[in-house]
């Protein structure tokens, strides 16, 4: 959260709302590659979508599923192999690369979802 007041401070309206299992924690690599993506996606929003709001939602219940979205104007291509936009390949490649999967919904804005099945407890 502290990225984020920083980062978006006075520009858009933004939130990240947690539920599910506490006791659920990432491992250094799953942690890094998450911030990364957040960095990633909030830059996006910024740069193209003209978006008034950010959100992200993070849920722990069953396996640990990050949802980021924003309600801006989308964007027109979706990663297809061999295709341009390398941030959002970027996002792909980051969760396979620790086991996860991500999925894009470019519908009244864009959302992104995240989702690694194993994650530890304490």
């Amino acid at each position: 959260e502290v990225f984020l007041e920083n980062y978006l401070k006075d520009i858009v309206h933004w939130e990240v709302v947690c539920s599910g299992d506490s006791s659920m924690i990432l491992s250094p690599a799953e942690s890094l590659n998450m911030l990364r993506i957040v960095q990633e996606a909030t830059q996006n929003m910024l740069k193209y979508s003209r978006a008034m709001n950010f959100r992200i939602s993070i849920d722990a219940s069953q396996e640990f599923t990050m949802i980021i979205e924003d309600d801006g104007d989308g964007i027109s291509d979706l990663p297809k192999e061999n295709s341009g936009n390398m941030g959002l390949k970027n996002i792909k490649t980051r969760m396979e690369e620790i086991g996860g999967y991500a999925h894009f919904i470019n519908d009244q804005g864009f959302k992104i979802t995240l989702c690694l099945k194993k994650v530890n407890k304490h």
